[in-house]
Order: structure tokens, then sequence, then C-alpha cells
């Protein structure tokens, strides 16, 4: 990793922890970019930290944690610790699959409208030209997608079973586990989102 994609994580983290509230700050802070997806989601889910701990965190990332009911839409620990890793990591340093430019997300940035969201890992589109008039097409259609979803380019590589150069290839698996772009293959898979207040 270059010294200054390094920087660009520790700002991030650094921003995220400087807006949050202390039960936030706590399960954050246990967050290590340095160690596996697997080894995060098993300090946040430990005994450490209560479901109750993780959902106010999950909530200060703008993570929807409950349905229209009241209902937990995460039932478990480590699938809420999951989506909370993947949620700060989606203000990592990104690469646009559709100008090519890289670019970073910030919380607050994430909200936009123009804005799209990878289905498995939620990182959020650039907001360059080509992807606000793609947004601005799809918004404009009389009536909404179903069964589309974009994907970035990472995720797309990541989990494609047709690429030669994926372990993947035979069992054709999906994954988002460390799923940050880091290419710029002109892909596009629009629709709806995961949930996102």
């Amino acid at each position: 990793m270059s010294e200054t994609t390094e920087n660009q994580i520790q700002l991030a983290i650094g921003e995220i922890l400087r807006d949050a509230d202390a039960v936030s700050k706590l399960v954050i802070g246990a967050y290590s970019h340095s160690v596996d997806h697997a080894t995060n989601v098993k300090n946040l889910s430990s005994a450490k930290f209560r479901s109750e701990q993780l959902e106010t965190c999950a909530k200060f990332l703008g993570l929807k944690t409950r349905d229209e009911d009241n209902t937990l839409i995460f039932t478990n620990k480590p699938t809420l610790a999951d989506r909370i890793i993947t949620m700060i990591e989606t203000t990592f340093p990104s690469t646009c699959q559709d100008c090519g430019d890289g670019y970073r997300v910030t919380l607050s940035d994430q909200q936009s409208e123009h804005r799209l969201r990878c289905f498995l890992c939620l990182l959020p589109s650039h907001d360059c030209e080509k992807v606000k008039s793609t947004v601005e097409s799809l918004t404009s259609l009389p009536t909404t997608l179903i069964g589309n979803a974009w994907i970035c380019s990472g995720c797309f590589l990541k989990n494609n079973p047709l690429l030669s150069n994926n372990p993947r290839k035979r069992s054709g698996s999906v994954s988002f586990e460390n799923s940050t772009p880091n290419s710029s293959p002109s892909i596009s898979r629009i629709g709806q989102s995961p949930a996102i207040n």
C-alpha cells in the first residue's frame, strides 16, 4: 500500500472518529485496516461489544438497523459487525470505474442523491459527470428498474466467475470481504441499493 493511500485511510478513519459519539468511537476504534476482514469481524462481534453498542455505531455510520415494524434487520453480531466494517471502508480511497479518477467519499457525502451504491460492498460511486448523467437517466424513467444492481469495479473483478484470474472461477461464490476497487474497467450495474438510511 502506498504512503499516500495509507495517509488517506488514516484521514478517513480520523474524520469518522472526530464526528462519532462515545459509543461509536469505541466500536470504530476497535477496527484496524492493517488486519484482514475476518479478524475485524471477530474483534467487533466479540464479547467486548454488546449488540446495542453495535447498533448505535451502525446508525451513526448511516446503516438502517430496523425495519418499518422496528424489527432488527441484522439479527446477529457478526453480520452487523461486517456491515459496520464495510461502511468504514467506504470512506477509503477508490477509483471511479467510469472516468478513471481517484476519489474518496466522506460519511456526510454518502447521502448525495447522485450517488449509486455498490450492491455488495456499499461503496458510493464517484460524482463525476458520467455517473451523474447515468443517475439522471435512471431517475427520469417512468418506472423503477427491479432486479438490477450497480456493482463497483472492485467487487465485479473479485466476484466475476468468468474472469480467468479469479480464484472463485469454479464456485462462482460472491464475496464483499475486503472489496475496495482499485481498477477502473467500464462496468455499469445499476439499480436498488442495500439498506442504507
